[in-house]
């Protein structure tokens, strides 16, 4: 699954992430992450395992806020 994530401060990174790979961002500014494919990502928020996002080859854009929220664009 390819992962796209845009900072409000500026900052971007593109990955993809095989099977078993992780990823971990640091949310203290708003923050967008895209999901090339959700149904291939396990979401934990916080100490919150949001288990699958999407569906496979489905693309998903999450936000993410620094109080903890987050929504689904």
């Amino acid at each position: 699954c390819w992962i796209g994530v845009n900072r409000d401060d500026g900052g971007k990174v593109q990955r993809t992430l095989n099977a078993g790979d992780t990823f971990e961002a640091k949310i203290d500014v708003r923050t967008t992450i895209r999901f090339g494919s959700a149904g291939a990502v396990s979401l934990t928020w916080g100490e919150k395992d949001l288990g699958s996002i999407g569906r496979r080859g489905e693309v998903v854009t999450i936000e993410f806020l620094p109080d903890g929220t987050m929504k689904r664009l």
